[in-house]
């Protein structure tokens, strides 16, 4: 685990998502506070995701100065004036101390409490979410330190690429580009699951999942992960529903996947704009067809 701020973020977010449903302090506004903070991380790892593209592409034989391009780049992911300056990442996390931070030290009082009677999954929560205040409170600074770690680890493998060759370089790049997509995943999918109890849940889901869609890499997963729900959702009401219901279940979440994957393809162009009404046409009709026949029955 190279990127081990960002991970201590994303468990202060889950473990205070999950002492809200038994002690409500930001209510409402949790959503939003995830979003903020998820927005922020994103930010800021893309950033280095995408100078470490620029390593994966390097030649197999780089030049000094396609290693010194590289370095540039990597240099300048954790830079201060961009931080605070162009992307306001710092001004960003400072409002969010101040704004929410008596609502998480409440959390961290309650869960202090509650591990008194050896819960230990109580301590653990107090301790994420103590974690989580801490680095609200540095605003960037937990940020830039994983990113400096990584740009460290990559100026000493590439300071003797242009002597040998770049694959381990490229490796570790890809092995922390992978970690960053599956964090950014971790953090939308508790989006999803807070979500999910909201009157403004179905537009939030879909939103979220269509950012997903256009990066390719979360393509399959995002499909895997509505056909496990569709078969986790018949699993737990086949006994109580009719076959014919659990099949109209399962066509509703196959269709979501197809419209879904239907915007991504749009979005990168892939599929035309007739061509995409088309299948929103056919997707609409197949929803609410069968529903149609039952009612007509």
């Amino acid at each position: 685990m190279e990127l081990y701020n960002l991970q201590m973020i994303v468990r202060g977010l889950d473990s205070l998502a999950d002492i809200e449903k038994e002690h409500p302090e930001l209510g409402a506004q949790l959503l939003a506070f995830v979003k903020r903070v998820a927005d922020c991380c994103e930010l800021a790892y893309d950033r280095l995701s995408s100078a470490l593209g620029d390593v994966r592409s390097l030649p197999a034989k780089p030049t000094s100065v396609d290693i010194r391009r590289v370095l540039d780049k990597l240099s300048d992911a954790p830079s201060s004036k961009w931080f605070k300056d162009v992307s306001g990442i710092c001004d960003r996390l400072a409002v969010l101390a101040e704004q929410f931070g008596p609502q998480l030290k409440s959390q961290m009082i309650y869960a202090e409490g509650a591990s008194v009677n050896e819960n230990s999954s109580q301590w653990d929560a107090y301790q994420n979410i103590s974690s989580l205040l801490y680095a609200l409170g540095q605003h960037e600074a937990t940020l830039k330190d994983d990113i400096r770690n990584i740009v460290a680890h990559m100026q000493a493998k590439l300071g003797v690429a242009t002597s040998g060759n770049v694959e381990e370089a490229r490796s570790y790049a890809l092995e922390v580009q992978r970690e960053i997509s599956m964090i950014n995943d971790q953090i939308n999918m508790l989006c999803l699951k807070i979500s999910g109890g909201s009157s403004g849940g179905d537009a939030e889901v879909l939103a979220v999942a269509e950012r997903a869609l256009r990066r390719p890499e979360r393509v399959l997963m995002l499909n895997a992960l509505f056909v496990f729900v569709a078969v986790a959702l018949g699993a737990a009401v086949f006994q109580v529903l009719a076959v014919y219901q659990f099949v109209l279940v399962t066509g509703f979440a196959i269709t979501a996947v197809v419209v879904l994957n239907a915007l991504y393809l749009r979005s990168i162009d892939a599929l035309s704009e007739e061509s995409f009404l088309k299948l929103m046409q056919l997707a609409l009709l197949k929803f609410f067809a069968p529903l149609t026949r039952r009612a007509g029955g």
